[in-house]
């Protein structure tokens, strides 16, 4: 059997533009870590933690980093990037980009 080649891909993008969802679509498989997790995350409808998970494509083992989107969870997604290969921006259709300067 040939081994699978692991990539890791962020989701980025701004709060409640679809990171948790593109996600959900694509995953064959969950973490424990993944797709908000965190109890807080649940209760507040936002991705506060990393979230993994993973599915194939061709020779590939697709690991999926979904950030927080949110700027006061900044921390979390400069803590994964050092394990990210590739990223994936996500803008909602209806909002557009968002740039917020503090």
């Amino acid at each position: 059997m040939e081994q699978l080649i692991p990539v890791h891909v962020g989701l980025l993008g701004h709060i409640d533009h679809g990171k948790t969802e593109l996600a959900r679509a694509l995953s064959e498989k969950v973490s424990t870590a993944g797709l908000d997790g965190h109890p807080q995350a649940k209760s507040r409808g936002i991705t506060i933690d990393l979230g993994f998970s993973m599915f194939v494509l061709d020779k590939y083992l697709v690991t999926l980093v979904d950030a927080p989107g949110h700027a006061d969870f900044i921390r979390s997604v400069v803590s994964g990037t050092n394990i990210i290969d590739a990223a994936i921006l996500t803008v909602a259709a209806n909002e557009g980009p968002m740039v917020h300067c503090y």
